[in-house]
């Protein structure tokens, strides 16, 4: 059964997702990310947050140049949800800036047998010196909100996210609650991969798939085409599809593009 149309998204076929992404990583290190249905759930439960936002950043581990990610809750009015000031620490020293570095970014976690997964790149970021992120970190529950540990200070968040935008044009990624929702339902999957892609105009995107519970991505194959047996799928004008990967519709924050930014926030720098 064909996906349903999401605001915000459309499908988009293998092999045109597949030459977005590999052009994206061929510039970049940064090939995608992974986040887990709770842990946003979580965020969005929060101080009525309607959407969250990605941030992408650089973090230096020695000498070593790793990719960061963080993630915020998004007000109504389009404001990232930071605390700052003597509230961001709680009573036992932790941090609660909001501001949490849980999602997994490839290439610390990635799917390497995955069809938008290439190992091309400029080496700039990302190596096997960079450590794998919270490789043993337990996703939230339906129950149970794990976060709170996973929350970073605002310092390193703005070194992060600087060293990020110096070099690229992509600042954020804005998922809002009620797209996030019908994208969980159609990929029919708890954990989603984000990658990123450049379009035969240059300009950024991202392709959305569903991951199972071994880290790999799920490409769900469909028969199309009349008269045909779909068990093995023979036939005349048969033909196999990849069915379950979405593409952004509406512009993503760039130095070009501020529609989705928070210009306001933080961890947004005009550099």
């Amino acid at each position: 059964m064909a996906l349903a149309p999401i605001t915000n998204y459309d499908q988009i076929e293998l092999d045109l997702a597949k030459k977005y992404a590999e052009t994206w990583q061929e510039t970049c290190d940064l090939k995608a990310f992974l986040f887990h249905r709770n842990d946003i759930e979580c965020i969005l439960s929060e101080k009525n947050a309607i959407a969250v936002r990605f941030y992408m950043g650089i973090k230096e581990e020695g000498d070593t140049k790793c990719p960061d990610m963080m993630v915020v809750g998004v007000y109504s009015n389009n404001e990232d949800i930071i605390i700052t000031g003597p509230k961001s620490i709680g009573p036992n020293d932790e941090i609660r800036t909001g501001i949490y570095n849980f999602t997994m970014p490839c290439p610390r976690t990635c799917d390497f047998d995955s069809e938008l997964y290439f190992e091309t790149g400029p080496e700039i970021i990302g190596s096997q010196n960079c450590a794998p992120r919270d490789g043993n970190r337990t996703p939230s529950t339906d129950s149970y909100c794990n976060i709170e540990g996973f929350q970073i200070g605002l310092i390193d968040a703005v070194k992060s996210t600087t060293a990020w935008q110096t070099l690229f044009n992509l600042k954020s990624v804005l998922f809002k609650k009620e797209d996030l929702t019908e994208i969980f339902a159609q990929l029919e999957a708890n954990d989603i991969r984000v990658y990123f892609g450049l379009d035969e105009t240059g300009t950024e995107r991202i392709i959305l798939v569903g991951v199972d519970e071994n880290g790999s991505d799920i490409f769900k194959e469909i028969c199309e085409g009349e008269n045909c047996d779909h068990e093995d799928c023979t036939g005349e004008n048969c033909e196999v599809l990849i069915e379950n990967l979405y593409i952004n519709s509406s512009s993503l924050c760039t130095k070009e593009s501020l529609t989705t930014c928070d210009e306001s926030s933080e961890l947004y720098h005009k550099v």
